[in-house]
């Protein structure tokens, strides 16, 4: 899962772009980088890092520029994996190519194959989509980007939502089913609404799964390339974009307030319970969850870092409770602490937080509520969850969940309340073992693939 911007001859076209990236920065923490009027910048860190690297003197600019930043979830988190990408050779009549992707490319190794005199020169992904364009690319004529992207949607498996340049051009595509969002304005990209709507005074909308939209001198062109059945990912709206944001035409905040409200019938209000969100994505959740059952929040558990721990290394997940720590505010005066998160995908952060809750609370009970069905599988469309051993949810009953993180029960949302929660069709594929078009096989590869890509960056 990442986070793409892009903004099509504007003022400040470098400030935009790094105010913009940090308005996504929660999609990515591992590399940031930008492309302005074909200058690139990138940097393994965040924004904040690459700001450093910038020139003052390229803020002010007027051009356009694309942006990224990278939650690794395929190759590795060395700089030559940052995006975005170009590909422009000195003596080819072949149109300059940037391009910035979120998503996944699950047939990097038959694209290679497919196309061994493109030149790879990074375990990156989306230079599976960059080799298809730049080799069925004749000119930067509308038609023939038209026919090169065709080219891309025909051979690609997964899910990507795309923005770039060719020449002078922007162009962006997302995929036929719409697994991974995308937004616009007249004239910008991006992954969701809020950094649009924060630095533009015009309407966000939604572009449209498996169209290609190209933005020029000479105008807009849009071609709706293929009709499909939209799977929009299940775990945006629970987890990874903000909560002021729209994407698919659905408010994340809502939603979330609507899953809180599937939760509470899990809940019997007293006078000696407490509802405490992990912070900082379920709040919403737990609002509602309060004010649904009348029992109070409280903010117990703290995170002391703005890093999300979902999106850390291995190495780093393992000892995630070092970055909470547990206020003794309510010791003796409750009987029950109900934990809210966004999910429990392999538990180690739930777990290591109710170790610290019981130390200072003791025997009290306590009740874990998660705003996303169990995990039972992999994800093979972006998100860095690729095997099935390191799902807590995989294999498990709700008694044995609850035992191994040491609570006294734990209760998940299901997979048609959710759907129902969020109101649109969904790809719900690591909770029911069903993934649009993708089968079994695919997805054994995916974990061997990222097993080895593991060994790799450790």
């Amino acid at each position: 899962m990442c986070g793409v911007l892009g903004f099509y001859n504007v003022s400040e076209i470098t400030l935009k772009l790094l105010r913009g990236l940090s308005y996504l920065q929660r999609r990515g923490f591992d590399s940031t980088g930008i492309c302005v009027n074909g200058e690139m910048f990138k940097v393994v860190g965040k924004v904040d890092d690459l700001k450093k690297e910038v020139p003052r003197e390229k803020y002010e600019i007027f051009g356009s520029g694309i942006g990224h930043v990278r939650y690794s979830t395929s190759g590795t988190n060395l700089q030559r994996d940052a995006q975005p990408l170009y590909k422009s050779e000195i003596k080819s009549l072949k149109p300059r190519i940037v391009l910035a992707h979120n998503g996944e490319v699950l047939n990097l190794d038959e694209i290679k194959n497919k196309y061994p005199n493109y030149g790879f020169s990074t375990e990156c992904d989306l230079e599976g989509i960059l080799a298809i364009l730049y080799s069925n690319l004749n000119s930067d004529e509308n038609e023939d980007i038209y026919f090169a992207i065709k080219k891309v949607m025909e051979e690609v498996k997964g899910a990507y939502s795309v923005v770039g340049m060719v020449n002078d051009k922007m162009i962006a595509f997302r995929d036929p089913k719409g697994i991974r969002p995308l937004v616009r304005t007249k004239n910008a990209f991006a992954s969701e609404s809020l950094p649009l709507e924060e630095l533009l005074d015009e309407e966000v909308y939604d572009v449209n799964p498996g169209s290609l939209i190209i933005l020029s001198e000479n105008g807009e062109r849009e071609y709706q390339i293929f009709n499909d059945t939209h799977y929009h990912c299940g775990f945006e709206y629970n987890y990874f974009a903000h909560q002021n944001s729209k994407i698919n035409g659905i408010s994340v905040m809502e939603s979330r307030e609507r899953i809180g409200k599937v939760l509470s019938k899990y809940i019997k209000p007293n006078t000696r319970q407490i509802i405490v969100p992990i912070p900082h994505t379920p709040i919403p959740i737990a609002d509602s969850i309060s004010n649904i059952t009348g029992i109070p929040k409280a903010s117990i558990v703290s995170k002391e870092t703005k890093e999300r721990i979902f999106q850390k290394s291995e190495n780093d997940r393992r000892n995630s409770w070092i970055y909470y720590t547990i206020s003794d505010s309510y010791v003796g005066k409750v009987d029950e602490i109900i934990l809210v998160d966004d999910s429990i995908v392999r538990g180690t952060n739930m777990k290591g937080i109710i170790k610290k809750i019981r130390k200072k609370y003791g025997d009290v009970k306590i009740t874990v509520l998660s705003g996303f069905p169990k995990v039972i599988g992999p994800c093979p469309f972006g998100i860095d969850m690729k095997t099935k051993n390191e799902l807590i949810g995989f294999n498990k009953s709700d008694g044995e969940i609850a035992k191994e993180i040491g609570a006294d029960e734990v209760h998940y949302i299901s997979v048609e309340e959710y759907k129902e929660a969020i109101g649109i069709n969904l790809c719900m594929g690591c909770t029911t073992g069903n993934y649009p078009g993708i089968d079994d096989n695919e997805i054994e590869r995916m974990e061997k693939r990222r097993i080895m890509e593991r060994k790799v960056i450790k």
